[in-house]
This record gives structure tokens, sequence and C-alpha cells, in this order.
């Protein structure tokens, strides 16, 4: 039951988290970022559906892969792994989009990709830190 207790917690501190940080990058910075560079690919709203799929599974694998509750490790562990998990997923998608798409700048791919470290990494030491 601890353990389960500390998986539940791992994962409601990397859900606030990441909702709190994403949502400060994708209002003050990337939403500018990507009005200025791919005008052309922005939708008038979210579509929420996808969006929480990606957020309820990203969210999993980070607390199993970088945060690994009750497991004895360091923050910087948890941050290593969060950050590594974070560029290959946000690269994945941004340079995948720089590979196929008309006019999808590598600058934006590469933004994406060092966000998804910080925030991954950040994410699995919080979350870390909570369910200790």
């Amino acid at each position: 039951m601890a353990q389960t207790r500390r998986w539940l917690t791992a994962l409601g501190g990397a859900t606030a988290t990441f909702a709190v940080l994403d949502a400060a990058w994708i209002g003050g910075v990337a939403k500018k970022v990507y009005d200025k560079n791919i005008p052309h690919l922005m939708a008038s709203q979210v579509n929420a559906a996808p969006a929480g799929l990606f957020y309820a599974g990203y969210l999993a694998g980070t607390v199993y892969l970088a945060v690994k509750p009750g497991q004895d490790r360091t923050s910087v562990e948890r941050f290593r792994d969060g950050a590594i998990l974070g560029a290959l997923a946000y690269g994945t998608f941004g340079f995948t989009n720089s590979a196929v798409l008309k006019d999808f700048p590598v600058k934006v791919a590469a933004s994406d990709c060092a966000w998804g470290a910080v925030l991954t990494g950040t994410t699995a030491v919080v979350a870390g830190k909570v369910s200790s």
C-alpha cells in the first residue's frame, strides 16, 4: 500500500509541476515563437483530447522511467533521466516535423527539444521529492 501511495503521490506531483511549467512556457514563450515562425500551422484552439492522451501517457512514463518512486535516487539522477526522456520525446516531435513538414524551422524544433529536457527533468525532480 505504501508503494502505491508513493507512485500516486509522484504522479500527482508530476502532473502539478508539469501543468504549471508547461502552461507558463506555452503562454509565455512557445505561442510567440510559433506565431512568428509557423502561423500557417497553428489551430485556432487546442484539441483537448489528443493533448490529454499525450499528457497522461507522458507523465506516467516520466514517473516510471525517471522518478522511480521507492528507489533510492538522487535529484541529479532524476533530472538526468527526465531530461533525456524530454529531449527524446520533444525532439522526436520537433525534428520529425522539420523533416516532413514544409517550412517547419529547425530552430523551433531545437527550442522544443531543449524545453522538453528542462521541463521533464524538473518535473522528475519535484515528483521525486514529494513522493520520498
